[in-house]
């Protein structure tokens, strides 16, 4: 990700943030002892969920900021946009429905900025560019040589990100599984969409296309729009270099309370609800047998394209079921904002307990 320092907010202990800071702001490691304040964290304080807030700082830009249902800054708060990047990242936003937007003019910044509360920040270093930069004037190799350790400490960065986030996961799904609590449909999918919408629509010449969850993963296509390799997402190269999939752990962001106990809706209240809305579904039944003796029970794998929101589903409201894939496709507007398709739904289901698998009749 290319990030040098980080931050850990006072009064939010469980967080912590990463940045990227420029050479000359970062020399002679001044930075990182230095203490500053974090207009993100000022406004935050004052914010509540669904908040989208406009400042606008003349040439720099317009500063901007927007929050989840869960008060948290969305990717791209903490910017400055010009008049030509707000309006696509505006219409990165179009999934959310703010419920309180605040426009600051140009006139009125000091007055803004003087109503809010003080929020310190440490900034900490991770960064390994002095030995880097020690080594390249040890090698006397000139700029390529430079460039190359440029280039090896950015993956080095990525690598220790990586075995992080690989360590996070782990330690997440050891409590997770102590619990004996896996989430249910409905909690899948909030997690899922979370997850998904958190990654930013274009990033460094990258742009998303497609993303989809399945298990405990959620995968992501990045297609090159401008940029390069060296620039591009972790993750699988495709396509002759020009598209990239990147594979980021589904971890849980809420308590989870796992499958309810008084769901009574059937497949085939499920299939109705569907048929509801006028959409085509792809329905394949499978026969379940317990021992030797034919229960007379079905599995249904369920497939479905999905205009509204999926988490709008009452999937709690139905037994013995799971959602296995939910994913959409994403295509570059017109103007440069983003256009995306209907959610592609791909559901399991037994109309009795669950029962082991005997063998596949075919799509009905």
């Amino acid at each position: 990700m290319g990030m040098t320092h980080y931050i850990r907010p006072r009064y939010q202990q469980n967080r912590i943030g990463y940045l990227k800071m420029l050479a000359d702001t970062a020399s002679g490691g001044k930075a990182a002892k230095r203490k500053t304040e974090s207009l993100l964290l000022a406004v935050l304080a004052q914010s509540e969920a669904l908040t989208y807030v406009e400042c606008d700082f003349g040439p720099p830009g317009t500063w901007v900021m927007a929050t989840d249902e869960n008060a948290l800054p969305l990717p791209g708060s903490d910017s400055f946009f010009d008049d030509d990047d707000l309006p696509g990242y505006k219409s990165s936003l179009e999934g959310y429905n703010f419920k309180k937007t605040l426009t600051i003019e140009n006139e009125c910044v000091d007055d803004f900025l003087k109503s809010l509360p003080a929020a310190p920040i440490k900034i900490h270093s991770i960064s390994f560019k002095p030995y880097y930069v020690a080594a390249g004037v040890f090698a006397l190799c000139g700029l390529i040589t430079l460039q190359s350790f440029h280039v090896l400490h950015e993956r080095n960065l990525a690598r220790l990100q990586e075995e992080a986030r690989r360590s996070l996961l782990l330690q997440r799904q050891k409590a997770q599984a102590a619990t004996h609590d896996d989430p249910s449909a409905a909690e899948w999918v909030r997690i899922c969409m979370h997850h998904a919408y958190a990654l930013p629509p274009y990033k460094d010449g990258w742009t998303l296309t497609n993303w989809e969850c399945a298990g405990r993963s959620l995968s992501a296509i990045w297609q090159r729009t401008g940029g390069t390799l060296a620039q591009a997402p972790i993750g699988l190269m495709l396509n002759n270099g020009n598209s990239v999939r990147s594979s980021y752990p589904l971890m849980p962001f809420e308590k989870i309370h796992g499958v309810p106990h008084d769901a009574t809706g059937d497949a085939r209240a499920f299939i109705a609800f569907i048929q509801q809305s006028e959409t085509n579904l792809s329905i394949k039944t499978t026969n379940l047998v317990q021992g030797d003796h034919d229960q007379n029970h079905s599995a249904y794998m369920i497939s479905f394209p999905w205009q509204g929101d999926p988490r709008e589903i009452p999937w709690d409201a139905f037994q013995n079921i799971s959602v296995e894939r939910l994913g959409r496709e994403i295509n570059a507007g017109v103007q440069g904002g983003s256009q995306s398709t209907d959610y592609q739904i791909h559901v399991a289901m037994k109309d009795g307990p669950a029962l082991s698998l005997s063998s596949d009749k075919g799509a009905r």
